[in-house]
């Protein structure tokens, strides 16, 4: 008689295959490093904000977005996953962020993962950057200005340095865009050799901000 094959399937004395068993596991992705120094400093983030004074909150808040739009005003096509986000992004950065890293006045403690899946690693880097920026911002209560005199300051001079017409009562609407257009001008970045003076020069126009939201019940 002809002795089985080995690799005869079925039979007597043929060869048994093992039947490999394959187990549905639910790997659970473990965090970066990256990932979990972000949360982290978003939670502390989301803390600064919900302890902000409502007389500070409105003037936090544009600042916030200031220091985002500063941020990424360097950004280009090649840091982004698509054509369609960066152009996104470069429209309004704010509107992106508020869509899709904000759940109101707060951040998503998920951003890490939420940008790795917009930008190239090298991009999360330098956005991780901002957050720590914000971060600063908030610890150290930057919105809040120091040894000024708010009583002295006029009406007149809030419009004018607002570059506001005083013959009219702006809405918030208007004010809030003056605020924006005045404080991005004069952010102290933005001018490294004067540092002095345009820091002076930006602590007044967001007290002036403060006082026409205060003095006109805006």
């Amino acid at each position: 008689m002809k002795p089985p094959s080995s690799n005869q399937i079925g039979g007597k004395g043929s060869v048994r295959r093992k039947i490999k068993v394959v187990r549905n596991r639910n790997f659970i992705q473990k965090k970066t490093k990256e990932q979990l120094r972000l949360e982290n400093v978003i939670k502390r983030i989301n803390n600064y904000i919900s302890n902000i004074d409502n007389e500070y909150i409105q003037v936090a808040n544009i600042l916030i977005e200031d220091i985002i739009s500063d941020g990424f005003s360097d950004l280009e096509r090649c840091d982004t996953k698509s054509k369609e986000i960066y152009v996104e992004v470069k429209k309004d950065v704010n509107k992106f962020m508020k869509s899709k890293l904000m759940n109101g006045d707060k951040f998503k403690e998920e951003g890490y993962l939420i940008l790795m899946k917009y930008f190239i690693k090298d991009c999360v880097d330098c956005v991780m950057d901002i957050y720590d920026d914000i971060e600063n911002f908030l610890e150290k209560k930057k919105y809040v200005e120091e040894e000024i005199d708010e009583l002295e300051m006029t009406d007149k001079q809030c419009f004018e340095i607002l570059g506001l017409d005083v013959a009219v009562t702006p809405d918030k609407n208007d004010l809030k865009r003056a605020f924006k257009k005045k404080s991005f001008e004069y952010h102290p970045d933005k001018h490294p050799e004067e540092i002095e003076k345009y820091t002076e020069l930006y602590q007044n126009i967001s007290v002036a901000y403060k006082l026409i939201l205060k003095r006109y019940k805006l």
